[in-house]
């Protein structure tokens, strides 16, 4: 959802364009947090008649053999959703990363993580800063910086209607004043936009924005995360 919301896909034009004009220098480091609030956006649960729940006996996959119990669960919660943000990383900057340690805490309701990461085309640095916060509003965003430029968006919550990430850039060229731009957009519901292409693509007039092959990297990101801390826990 969040690669069709028009502020990031702004964002990640804007990137592409300093990476390939080398205008403003290199590509030096991306950090991208989130942290947990209302993701529903304060709206009201879906009315029903105190219908139970249809059970759709969905087949789960079973955990891979050298995974420990506690392994499975935090890889099937980094999957539903940490993973949404390293998928964004991947896709504003326009490559693949991979993660340098990690380093895990557990002293809030939900854990926290804080991993540093290289890009393997720029050699950047990156930054996923997953501190576990709770407020009452919605903290999700990313910033990326150029030698001499920056970007910064603050994203909507998942379920907020007629939202968009609000993006602002700053570039400082060699030559002349520095500039700041802050795009108006429309307010396209990434949701609405998601399906409309889900439906173009099954009419074959569309490529997928988001692959399987996509969905492959996080889940392979997320079972070496585990892996990293169930063999530092001696599991």
């Amino acid at each position: 959802m969040k690669r069709f919301d028009p502020g990031v896909r702004w964002a990640k034009e804007k990137i592409a364009g300093w990476k390939q004009s080398g205008d403003f220098g290199p590509m030096l480091s991306l950090r991208i947090w989130c942290g947990h609030g209302a993701w529903q956006w304060f709206r009201e649960p879906a009315i029903n008649l105190g219908d139970d729940k249809i059970d759709y006996h969905t087949p789960r996959e079973s955990k891979p053999d050298w995974m420990t119990d506690a392994s499975w669960k935090d890889h099937d919660w980094w999957i539903n959703y940490y993973s949404h943000q390293t998928n964004l990383a991947r896709f504003v900057a326009g490559e693949d990363f991979h993660f340098d340690a990690a380093k895990r805490l557990d002293l809030a309701r939900f854990p926290s993580y804080f991993i540093p990461c290289t890009f393997a085309q720029s050699g950047a640095h990156g930054y996923l800063d997953f501190a576990a916060s709770v407020h009452k509003q919605w903290d999700e965003g990313f910033e990326v910086r150029f030698a001499r430029a920056k970007v910064t968006a603050q994203l909507p919550a998942p379920l907020a209607h007629g939202q968009i990430a609000q993006v602002t850039a700053s570039e400082y060229p060699r030559e002349g004043e520095a500039r700041e731009i802050r795009p108006a957009l429309d307010a396209v519901d990434g949701f609405a936009s998601q399906a409309r292409q889900f439906i173009a693509c099954i009419r074959g007039q569309e490529q997928p924005l988001s692959p399987a092959s996509e969905a492959v990297k996080e889940v392979a990101f997320s079972e070496n995360l585990v892996r990293y801390f169930q063999d530092r826990a001696g599991g």
